[in-house]
């Protein structure tokens, strides 16, 4: 289960958080029992991304740009606007 307003409530471990080095986004967090992604921007939007499978997630961590991966594969999945 997910609270959009402060985070996640969930058991407190099984959201993981990333700050990736980029100039766009500021952080993003993975809930793997709903494969929910929520990406922050620096602009303070934010972003729901459905359906991210577990790979998809720990390949963005380890790729080179965290930016690029973002545009070419994690923003291809189904999303919302949180605010």
């Amino acid at each position: 289960m997910l609270q959009l307003g402060t985070g996640w409530a969930v058991c407190g471990v099984c959201a993981v958080k990333f700050s990736p080095k980029s100039s766009h986004i500021l952080s993003a967090e993975y809930d793997p029992s709903t494969r929910a992604v929520i990406v922050t921007f620096r602009n303070n939007s934010r972003y729901l991304y459905s359906n991210v499978p577990p790979e998809a997630w720990e390949n963005w961590q380890r790729y080179r740009s965290a930016g690029e991966y973002f545009q070419g594969i994690i923003r291809r999945y189904p999303h919302t606007k949180l605010t």
